[in-house]
This record gives structure tokens, C-alpha cells and sequence, in this order.
């Protein structure tokens, strides 16, 4: 892990950007109205519209801004890793091209961060807003993902370890990658971001960090999160297929049998919860709903035991069948 740095410019925003020509001026401006920020690495995934040509005018504004052009789309994950290789920071943010970082927030997270010893990430709240700027209501998401829970004897319990890999899966959403601030040596040693998750490739990478170090949280907003139709994380079949996928990544990269278990047993309680608050309502598709939960809790518990147990050289087709679909 690298030392944390007490330089006042010490952070890489990267943004990973795709057809975002109507959002990435205001992202770019967020990152660099902090004197923490040293480095803004744009990473232009082969976009159709004048993205990389905004961002390349933003760079005769601020030298800090560096702008790469991929010829070909390699998605979010794959995008994210080229701006780490670039980062000289010691902290890094990944900030999506249509969100934007409020003021001092960066610095809100790089205090949090710098005072935990051993802390490899920290973590901060989000406002929900519109294409307006208008906030918008996502209920208890932005609360709940500060709040570290796990599932015991039926019921959702404050963590007594924080935020370890078990907590952030028993919720199964994970604050916007820009409300994140990460130590730059430890997310390069764990290899970045997972370029084979299809969806859900923040969870993944936050519950890697959390097995290698300290995960703290920052109550304080440091993100305007954009909502809108368009954005990758509203395509909701997708989503499922590609969460499920991921999960089954998490259980083989989990550091042994017992923290197999463990975060298998997270990803249950999700469903555990999801099962109770749906099996007494009042219609029977809500219910059914909740029928679905419980075979997906024995499912994902039951692909913790194979994770931990069974050779390698068959879990890649037995995973693929056993995680397709979550909610």
C-alpha cells in the first residue's frame, strides 16, 4: 500500500466517458475546482459525438486535464483501468462522466481516508439529482450504504467488524464510484477493476478493497449522482444478468474458504431481507417476488459452497448456470 500523501494536490480523477458530450464539461469542471486534484485523466471510450473534443478544449483551460482517445469501445471497467495506469496521483477517484464532484467533497473523503490508519478507501454519501440539478428522491439508498449491516438470526444487525466484504454485499449497491476515494497502490496491486464483470464491477472492486484494508465512511455529501433513463445502470434486465455474473467472480477472487462462506452468505441475507419484507403483501406477484428472493438466497449460498470446495477447472460453467439472474 502506498503512504498516504499530505501535499495539497495529491488526487487522480479519472472519468471514464462514452457520448457524454452533454455532461462532460461539468464533471471535468468538478474535478478540477479542487486544489487536491493534481491529475484529471479523461478516458474517451470511443465515443460518436464531440466528447474527447470538449474535453481536449478543456485541456487549453487546465494542463492538469489529459485526455485518451480509444478507437475502440472497451467499456467502464476497461476505461477505468487505462486512466489508473496514467494516475500519478496518490488517491485516485473514478468519477462518472455524468456526475459531478460538490465542493470539497474530495477533500471531505481525503481527511476520512488519512485518518484511519491502514484505511485503503473512503467513502462518501451522494445527492440524487436531475438533468436539471433538481434532487431527486432515491429513498434510503444514499443512507444505507454508509451503514454497515449483516444478517444474524433472521435479522439485519450493525456490523461489528464496519464495512468488511460481508456488509457491502448484504446490501448489493455500493455509492457511485465518484463518492469514493481509493488508495492508488492497493487498487493497482489488486489489478483494477474486474474487465470480465458485465455489470456491478464497483461492488466488485469495493469488496476486494475491503478484503485487503480498511474501508471507511464519510458522512457528508461529496457527489450530485445524475439521474436519468439513459444511464447503464437503468437497463434493468441487463443489470440482473450482469450482477449475477459478478457475484460468482466475487466468490472465486474471495482470499479462502471462509471468506467464501462469508460473502456468500452476505449476498444471501439480501434476499433473506427482500423475502421478508415481500412474503405478507397484499398482492400475489409481490409475494411471488419474494418466493423468487428465497431460491435466490439458496442459490447464492449454495455457489458459496461449490466457490469454496470444488476445483477450479469446473466452476466456471457451473457459476455461470447457478448466478444468471439477480435482482
Amino acid at each position: 500500500m502506498s503512504a498516504l500523501s499530505h501535499e495539497p494536490a495529491s488526487v487522480t480523477v479519472v472519468i471514464a466517458a462514452r457520448n457524454a458530450e452533454a455532461t462532460i464539461a461539468d464533471a471535468v469542471r468538478s474535478a478540477i475546482a479542487s486544489r487536491a486534484v493534481l491529475q484529471c485523466v479523461v478516458v474517451d471510450d470511443a465515443s460518436d459525438d464531440a466528447t474527447a473534443r470538449i474535453a481536449a478544449e478543456l485541456h487549453g483551460i487546465d494542463d492538469r486535464i489529459e485526455v485518451v482517445r480509444r478507437r475502440d469501445r472497451g467499456g467502464p471497467a476497461s476505461a477505468r483501468n487505462v486512466g489508473l495506469a496514467r494516475a500519478r496521483g496518490a488517491q485516485v477517484c473514478f468519477l462518472d462522466a455524468d456526475d459531478a464532484l460538490r465542493t470539497g467533497g474530495i477533500e471531505q473523503l481525503a481527511a476520512g481516508l488519512a485518518a484511519h490508519r491502514g484505511a485503503v478507501a473512503a467513502l462518501g454519501r451522494f445527492r440524487a439529482v436531475d438533468a436539471a440539478h433538481e434532487r431527486v428522491d432515491v429513498g434510503s439508498w444514499g443512507s444505507n450504504q454508509l451503514h454497515p449491516v449483516v444478517r444474524r438470526k433472521g435479522v439485519m444487525v450493525e456490523s461489528p467488524d464496519g464495512m468488511v466484504p460481508e456488509a457491502l454485499v448484504a446490501r448489493l449497491v455500493s455509492p457511485p464510484p465518484g463518492a469514493w476515494l481509493l488508495d492508488t497502490g492497493t487498487v493497482r496491486a489488486l489489478g483494477g477493476f474486474d474487465e470480465r464483470a458485465r455489470r456491478s464491477e464497483d461492488v466488485e472492486l469495493l469488496v476486494r478493497l475491503a478484503a485487503s484494508g480498511g474501508v471507511v465512511c464519510v458522512a457528508a455529501d461529496v457527489l450530485d449522482y445524475r439521474r436519468h433513463a439513459a444511464q447503464r445502470s437503468a437497463a434493468g434486465s441487463r443489470r440482473r444478468w450482469g450482477r449475477g455474473h459478478t457475484l460468482w467472480l466475487m466468490l472465486r477472487a474471495a482470499p479462502g474458504a471462509t471468506a467464501t462462506m462469508e460473502l456468500a452468505r452476505g449476498m444471501s441475507a439480501y434476499h433473506l431481507d427482500l423475502f421478508a419484507a415481500r412474503r405478507r403483501a397484499p398482492t400475489l406477484a409481490v409475494r411471488a417476488m419474494g418466493l423468487r428472493n428465497l431460491l435466490l438466497a439458496g442459490t447464492l449460498r449454495a455457489s458459496g459452497v461449490a466457490a469454496a470446495t470444488l476445483p477450479r477447472r469446473i466452476l466456471s460453467p457451473l457459476g455461470s448456470a447457478a448466478t444468471g439472474a439477480v435482482d
